[in-house]
């Protein structure tokens, strides 16, 4: 179990489904993406898709942490079901909108190294390119982040 944080998991009817809420902090994020990274629903995924689940996961959640809720604090409940071989995930929190109520467009930038790489350009390109049906939405103060992560074979 994660360390230093009270992160308690609320297993839904459906034997595959995860739920979870953790503090909106670097570390707390750290420790979850260390966690669910041991948890069958993840583990059992084809190797393509785990691999693709672990990096959407970090960018998405991270980005939370950093522009959502920047020097403030908050939860993130994060909602994740198996689907079709693959994983449907949500994520959503209560900090400040993304600009313009819209996901970043995420464009990839030619650099001569990575620290020429433009805040909110790779993240954002990355989650674009490994996902499905990615859908942003505000309501009542809260951000709704979704995605359907497939295997190739079904994209």
């Amino acid at each position: 179990m994660m360390q230093g944080h009270a992160i308690v998991p609320d297993l839904a009817p459906a034997p595959h489904d995860l739920r979870v809420e953790v503090p909106g902090t670097a570390e707390a994020v750290r420790d979850l993406l260390v966690w669910l990274s041991g948890q069958s629903l993840i583990t059992e995924l084809p190797t393509e898709v785990r691999g693709s689940a672990e990096l959407v996961l970090a960018e998405a959640l991270n980005n939370v942490v950093e522009h959502a809720y920047g020097p403030f604090s908050g939860e993130i409940r994060v909602m994740m079901t198996r689907k079709d071989g693959g994983l449907r995930v949500i994520i959503e929190d209560d900090g400040t909108e993304m600009p313009n109520y819209d996901i970043p467009e995420g464009k990839l930038h030619a650099a001569q190294n990575h620290t020429d790489l433009a805040e909110g350009g790779y993240g954002w390109y990355l989650i674009r390119k490994l996902t499905k049906n990615l859908s942003y939405r505000r309501f009542g103060g809260c951000n709704r982040l979704s995605f359907l992560l497939e295997p190739k074979q079904l994209n």
